[in-house]
C-alpha cells in the first residue's frame, strides 16, 4: 500500500502552507508570562511574610496580658507569747505585763505581774474597781520620805526613809502592824499593814489629798479612802527602798481579795543595774533634801575617801559622828535644791543651792551628812572620780 496521503479527489495531499515562526514575538510573550508569574509569587511571598510577622513576631511585642492578681492571704497576728509592756491607763486583758522603772532612783529594772480579766491600770495603780469602794490594787514606789501628818502634809514633819528600818512606819499617822519578814517577787521583804481611819475625809486635807509617802520626783501616794488597808511590802534594793503597795477597801469582797493575792504571788522583780555609776545615781537620788520645792537633779560625781577628808573638802562640821579614817563615798549632785528640813538657825529659811553633797558609807546605806552649796568642791585631789548622769 502506498503510504502517501491522498486527497479526496485522489490527488496527493500536501500540508497547507505555514508561515515561518515569529521568534521575537514568542520570546516577548514568554517574558510577559514570567513577569506575571513572578509578581504573583512575590505577592504570595509578601502575604506569607506579613502573616508570619503577625503570627510569629517576638513575645515582647505582643500586647501585655494582665497577670491574675493573687488573692491576698489574711495576716494573722499571733498572740503575744511573753510579757507585754504595761500601758499607762485603760482596761487590761488577762495576761502578764512588765512595769518599767520610772526613774534612775528605782531599786528595780522591771517588775513582772500577771492579772486576771476585769483589771485595769490608772495613775500607776493596777487593779479592779479603781477609785471605787471595792477597790483592790497594787502599785510600786521608791519612797524618799513619809509625812508624819498625812492630812496636813504641807506643814508636816517629813521622815526620811532608812533602808531596812522598820521604825520608819511607826512615824506614820496610820495604825501600823508589826513588820513581818516575807518574800515577794523573789526578794526578801518586810510586810507592814497600814490602816486608814473609817472617819477619814480626804476632802478636808491639804489640796483635798491624804498622803503617806512621796518619791524624789514629788509624786506622792494619795490613793486613800476611809477604812482602807495598805499592805506595804518594803524591799531593800541596794540601799534604795522599793515599796509594793497592795490596797484593799471595806467593800472589796473575798473574790477580789483572792485575785489580789494571786497577782502579788505572780510578781517577779528584776534587780536594778549593779554597776557602780548606776548604784551611785540611785544613792544620790535617794538622799536628796526633803521638803520645799521638788528637787531637780542633773548630773553627779563621786569619789571614795575618808570621813575626815570629806569634812575638809566640804568645810562642813555637820557631818555625822565617826572616826576620821572611816571609809566613805563623797557624792556631789548638781541641780536645784531647796531643803526645808535641813538644820538652820531658828527663824531662817531652809538652805538652797545648786550643788548637793552627800557623804555615805562604802555600802551606800548609812548617811553621814548632807551639805548644800552653790559651787562644787574639788574632788580630784581625793581620789578617782566616778561620774554618772541623772538626766
Amino acid at each position: 500500500m502506498n503510504d502517501q496521503l491522498l486527497r479526496e479527489d485522489g490527488g496527493a495531499w500536501q500540508a497547507p502552507p505555514v508561515a515561518p515562526p515569529d521568534l521575537g514575538r514568542a520570546l516577548a510573550r514568554s517574558r510577559e508570562r514570567r513577569t506575571r508569574l513572578g509578581s504573583g509569587a512575590l505577592l504570595v511571598g509578601l502575604v506569607a511574610v506579613a502573616a508570619g510577622a503577625v503570627l510569629f513576631r517576638p513575645a515582647n511585642l505582643l500586647p501585655a496580658v494582665p497577670a491574675e492578681t493573687p488573692t491576698p492571704t489574711p495576716s494573722v497576728t499571733p498572740p503575744p507569747t511573753g510579757p507585754r509592756p504595761l500601758p499607762p491607763d485603760g482596761p487590761l486583758a488577762a495576761g502578764t505585763y512588765l512595769v518599767d522603772a520610772t526613774s534612775q532612783s528605782a531599786g528595780y529594772t522591771t517588775i513582772e505581774l500577771t492579772v486576771p480579766d476585769g483589771w485595769a491600770v490608772a495613775d500607776g495603780r493596777v487593779g479592779r474597781d479603781l477609785g471605787g469602794p471595792a477597790e483592790v490594787s497594787v502599785s510600786f514606789w521608791n519612797p524618799l520620805g513619809a509625812y508624819a501628818d498625812g492630812c496636813a502634809w504641807r506643814s508636816s514633819e517629813v521622815i526620811r526613809y532608812q533602808p531596812g528600818e522598820t521604825g520608819w512606819f511607826a512615824h506614820f499617822p496610820r495604825q501600823a502592824s508589826d513588820a513581818d519578814q516575807v518574800s515577794l517577787g523573789g526578794r526578801p521583804a518586810l510586810r507592814v499593814e497600814l490602816s486608814v481611819s473609817d472617819q477619814l475625809d480626804p476632802a478636808a486635807c491639804d489640796d483635798g489629798e491624804y498622803r503617806s509617802w512621796y518619791e524624789w520626783s514629788g509624786t506622792a501616794n494619795t490613793n486613800h479612802a476611809a477604812g482602807q488597808t495598805d499592805a506595804a511590802y518594803v524591799i531593800d534594793a541596794d540601799g534604795v527602798g522599793v515599796v509594793v503597795d497592795a490596797v484593799s477597801r471595806p467593800d472589796s469582797g473575798a473574790a477580789a481579795l483572792a485575785q489580789l493575792a494571786v497577782v502579788l504571788d505572780s510578781l517577779v522583780i528584776e534587780p536594778a543595774d549593779p554597776a557602780l555609776p548606776a548604784r551611785l545615781a540611785r544613792a544620790a537620788l535617794a538622799h536628796l533634801p526633803l521638803g520645799g520645792q521638788t528637787p531637780t537633779a542633773e548630773s553627779g560625781r563621786a569619789v571614795p575617801t575618808t570621813l575626815g577628808r570629806a569634812r575638809e573638802a566640804l568645810a562642813s562640821g555637820i557631818l555625822g559622828a565617826g572616826a576620821a579614817d572611816t571609809e566613805v563615798w563623797l557624792v556631789q549632785v548638781t541641780g536645784r535644791f531647796d531643803c526645808s528640813t535641813c538644820p538652820r538657825p531658828a527663824g531662817e529659811d531652809g538652805p538652797t543651792g545648786a550643788v548637793l553633797s552627800v557623804v555615805l558609807d562604802r555600802e551606800l546605806r548609812r548617811e553621814y551628812g548632807v551639805a548644800l552649796a552653790n559651787r562644787p568642791a574639788d574632788l580630784a585631789d581625793l581620789g578617782e572620780v566616778t561620774e554618772f548622769d541623772l538626766g
